[in-house]
């Protein structure tokens, strides 16, 4: 089972960080002895644990950030991007029309239906508040299966950051490679 193997894979890192009990480590044992492959696995993940302890942190060189910020500035915004810029801006702006005039009319429709019909108001409200008891089924639901999926996921803390810091990173990067504040100032003067 799937699910087995995921606690298995987790007691397998407990143990590494030595967070076992006694008997949660003779279970463990009990488990690696039941299959060659999983005692494979334990021996590549206890030499690989190993070898991360071991093996010394290493330090960029001095000013490596900058030669590589400096190169990232040195290649510039290609030519398409900056003519085709306001183009993207127009298409943008013309999928949100085309997505908001729909609901407008919908809003629109409902209002005039609501005035010129008072049972519709009832309709309406009833509608709302089953569409409302509906969305918060499917939060509650989509929480609990957050709470399970981190539960069964030790380092999903650690993903997130990891995911925001890049997107963090990229998000800086495209600014500065769009002109930053500098560009913004350009702009205004216009």
């Amino acid at each position: 089972m799937p699910h087995d193997d995921l606690t298995l894979q987790q007691q397998m890192h407990r143990a590494l960080d030595g967070e076992l009990t006694g008997e949660e480590l003779a279970l463990l044992q009990s488990h690696l002895d039941e299959g060659d492959q999983r005692a494979a696995n334990w021996e590549r993940l206890r030499q690989t644990d190993e070898l991360l302890r071991k093996t010394p942190p290493v330090a960029p060189s001095r000013g490596f950030a900058d030669r590589v910020m400096a190169a990232i500035m040195a290649m510039g915004v290609p030519e398409f991007a900056r003519r085709h810029m306001s183009v993207g801006l127009a298409l943008g702006l013309v999928a949100a029309a085309l997505l908001t005039v729909p609901v407008l009319w919908a809003m629109l429709f409902v209002i005039v239906s609501v005035l010129t019909d008072p049972g519709a108001l009832g309709a309406v409200l009833e509608t709302i508040l089953e569409a409302a008891g509906a969305v918060a089924g499917l939060l509650a639901d989509l929480v609990n299966q957050a709470q399970a999926f981190t539960g069964e996921t030790a380092l999903i803390g650690t993903v997130f950051a990891g995911v925001a810091a890049v997107t963090i990173v990229w998000l800086g990067l495209i600014w500065r490679l769009v002109g930053g504040r500098s560009a913004q100032a350009r702009r205004s003067k216009l």
